[in-house]
């Protein structure tokens, strides 16, 4: 095993998000279910991220990424289209101690993102280590649309 399975709390912690497209995306909605505070940074976002930010629940700041960004946050998504700079914004982040994942490469994250569902207060999580994302969120679709739990 590679991986050390852990649920974080993220609750009130700051989390930067470098990028604006899709992957960005769904890793701020999740994050946004968690109540992380959620600070995106891109040259251009979908517009979600723009209507978010009209109605206060995320900040943003057009433009690129500098290591600056990285102050006070606990926990930095790299996705950008970009794996040069995905590759960059993880060395920073690593060197200051902070949790990263870099969405393109799970071998140059801290950590990586598991496929997950929730009930009421069940959390069942999956993974393949990184290795078939796809084939964990069809797991997940499967035992979603199977598995059949106690009503809280």
């Amino acid at each position: 095993m590679d991986y050390y399975p852990i649920n974080l709390k993220i609750k009130g912690r700051k989390v930067l998000i470098v990028g604006g497209g899709q992957v960005a995306r769904r890793k701020m909605v999740s994050l946004l279910d968690a109540g992380a505070k959620v600070t995106v940074i891109s040259k251009t976002f979908l517009p979600d991220f723009t209507r978010l930010a009209d109605e206060g629940r995320i900040s943003i700041e057009r433009g690129g990424f500098s290591p600056s960004s990285l102050s006070g946050v606990f926990l930095v998504i790299a996705a950008t289209s970009d794996r040069a700079l995905n590759r960059l914004i993880a060395e920073r982040a690593k060197e200051k101690n902070i949790l990263v994942n870099d969405c393109g490469d799970p071998e140059n994250s801290s950590f990586i993102n598991v496929a997950a569902w929730v009930k009421g207060n069940i959390l069942l999580t999956c993974s393949t280590q990184g290795r078939d994302p796809a084939r964990a969120k069809e797991i997940k679709e499967i035992c979603r649309d199977n598995c059949r739990l106690p009503d809280d």
